[in-house]
C-alpha cells in the first residue's frame, strides 16, 4: 500500500512517498551467506526466509527556496498492489510538479 509521511529537517519542508513494495528472492540479499546462519535470524524477526519486500520510497523537499524530489521509485516495472504511484500522491498532497 502507497504511504507518506511528512517531517521537518531543520527549515526544510520534507514528504517521504512510498511508490511500491516488491517482493524479491532473499537469496540475491544474501549471496555471501548461509542459509543457516541468516534464516533462524529471519524467523527470530518474524521475517519470512523465501522472499524480502523492498520498499522503494521517494523524498520531496522543499527548501522554501527550491524544490527538489528524489526518486528512488520503481516507474513502470511496478508489480505491487499499488504501482507507479508517485505522482497521483505528489497531487494528493498538493504538489504540482
Amino acid at each position: 500500500m502507497a504511504e507518506t509521511f511528512r517531517f521537518s529537517l531543520g527549515t526544510f519542508s520534507c514528504l517521504a512517498i512510498q511508490d511500491d513494495v516488491v517482493s524479491y528472492p532473499i537469496a540475491m540479499f544474501f549471496t555471501n551467506v548461509a542459509k543457516n546462519l541468516y534464516e533462524p535470524l529471519l524467523r527470530e524477526n518474524a521475517q519470512g526466509t523465501a522472499e524480502i519486500e523492498v520498499p522503494y520510497t521517494c523524498l520531496f523537499i522543499d527548501t522554501g527556496r527550491r524544490r527538489v524530489l528524489v526518486d528512488t521509485g520503481i516507474g513502470g516495472y511496478a508489480s505491487g498492489p499499488t504501482p507507479a504511484m508517485l505522482l497521483p500522491l505528489l497531487r494528493a498532497e498538493g504538489i504540482e510538479l
